[in-house]
């Protein structure tokens, strides 16, 4: 088993909840690669990249992640706008939810 930390982890928020340890969940930042337009015109030798123009910020979906299964056996609970760290799946269609990020205490306390 390797020692060496996946780099495919990326933070996210839980925007929903599904059936059986399944979230749907919101990426901070998508790795997709820049989108580029080349010109291979038939009487041009020479070939030009320039970069797409797109309008506004590309629209962000959310992906479909399960519970890992050190967070079920330990009972961790993840609910809606939860932050948690997801590491994608190879192929691009899941995640698993590794790990849910400390919130602040949001409890309040009647200290006279």
């Amino acid at each position: 088993m390797s020692t060496e930390e996946p780099n495919n982890i990326i933070t996210g928020v839980v925007v929903e909840a599904l059936p059986n340890a399944m979230f749907r969940v919101l990426l901070d930042q998508q790795n997709e690669p820049a989108t580029t337009v080349v010109d291979t015109s038939a009487g041009s030798d020479n070939t030009s990249e320039t970069d797409a123009v797109t309008s506004g910020s590309p629209k962000r979906e959310p992906i479909v992640a399960y519970l890992a299964g050190k967070m079920k056996f330990h009972r961790i609970r993840v609910i809606v706008g939860d932050s948690v760290d997801v590491l994608l799946d190879s192929y691009g269609g899941k995640g698993r939810i590794v790990r849910r990020h400390s919130m602040p205490d949001k409890r309040i306390t009647n200290k006279k």
